[in-house]
């Protein structure tokens, strides 16, 4: 789990990352095909706070991805 300002970004085994809103109390975003396998870490950009990089995990992902979270 990673946190930054008013947004939290979680992780699973399956590859999904999800995205929650801490003002709403709610999930504003889920990403289904980032990572073919488990996502072993993300972290937020601390300069630039759209900026989230996740690193993938397992034998079938072993890729570091950057991505604007609003898009």
């Amino acid at each position: 789990m990673s946190v930054i300002k008013n947004r939290v970004a979680s992780s699973s085994t399956d590859g999904k990352i999800y995205i929650w809103s801490l003002n709403e109390k709610k999930e504003i975003l889920q990403h289904h095909s980032i990572h073919k396998d488990r996502v072993k870490s993300i972290k937020w950009c601390p300069w630039k706070s759209n900026l989230l990089a996740s690193g993938g995990g397992g034998k079938k992902d072993h890729k570091i991805i950057l991505w604007n979270s609003e898009t």
